[in-house]
């Protein structure tokens, strides 16, 4: 809640290094040799793949609300709000940009997962209060174009996170436990 950064030894427990950055921090992930931390204001690109982290880049986050999720692969992040998910280009760590900010689908987006041939799963429920009752399944091949809808992929409980392997998706559907889909 300090807008810290910390690289931890699993093995010991121990802290090797806090980064502080400016704000709260909403999320953090990592992915392949970055992590990526969003504040409330900006979405910051940290170098990870030598065991310590510094910051090499930032961009101010073009929709000012709390972000949820964050997804990152192919050098591209995509920042998941409560209406919407916003694509930022990463490819140059150091001058992250905009691609395209997501025009709003549904007021109740909890996750969003990529599978790497351009379609993306998100949990997303028809409003903030009523959380998803299935996947719902976009094409996300033209980043700088909106998500194209396909299909609503309905399931027992409440979707509230997802993730892909193997083609398949895995979502954690809150009272109903993991639902496996194939898409």
């Amino acid at each position: 809640a300090r807008g810290e950064v910390v690289l931890v030894d699993l093995q010991s427990g121990a802290a090797l290094q806090t980064l502080a950055l400016d704000g709260t921090l909403q999320v953090v992930i990592i992915s392949c040799d970055f992590a990526y931390a969003v504040s409330l204001t900006k979405l910051h690109v940290l170098p990870f793949g030598r065991g310590a982290l510094s910051p090499v880049g930032a961009i101010e986050l073009i929709t000012p609300t709390t972000a949820r999720r964050l997804f990152a692969a192919d050098g591209l992040v995509r920042v998941v709000h409560s209406s919407h998910f916003d694509t930022y280009d990463v490819s140059t760590p150091a001058a992250p940009k905009i691609l395209r900010q997501g025009s709003p689908f549904a007021a109740g987006w909890r996750h969003l997962a990529l599978n790497g041939s351009g379609l993306a799963l998100g949990a997303v429920g028809m409003t903030d209060d009523t959380p998803a009752t299935g996947l719902t399944l976009f094409d996300v091949r033209d980043t700088t174009a909106l998500p194209k809808l396909i299909e609503s992929i309905p399931f027992p409980g409440m979707a509230r996170a997802v993730s892909i392997y193997n083609g398949r998706a895995y979502s954690a559907a809150h009272t109903a436990g993991l639902q496996v889909v194939n898409y």
